[in-house]
């Protein structure tokens, strides 16, 4: 898993999918007046936002107590 990993480059990812979806589905929600489904997208855009937000310092700092990858469980 890339976010386990500390892999920048996944947090991006979904950073910019759901921004790029909500912008355009927002838009073409709000254009068409269905406020109910602005409403929807603005949550659901909270509720990605703001974990990802506390991820940030979490994906600068490499430490050594970073989750190993495929580790077996034992």
């Amino acid at each position: 898993m890339p976010l386990r990993r500390r892999q920048r480059w996944a947090a991006w990812a979904v950073a910019i999918t759901t921004l790029n979806w909500c912008v355009v589905d927002t838009s073409l929600s709000a254009a068409h007046g269905v406020g109910v489904n602005v409403a929807f997208n603005l949550v659901a855009l909270s509720s990605v936002a703001v974990p990802l937000a506390t991820l940030t310092p979490w994906l600068r700092c490499k430490s050594a107590d970073a989750p190993i990858a495929d580790a077996p469980s034992g």
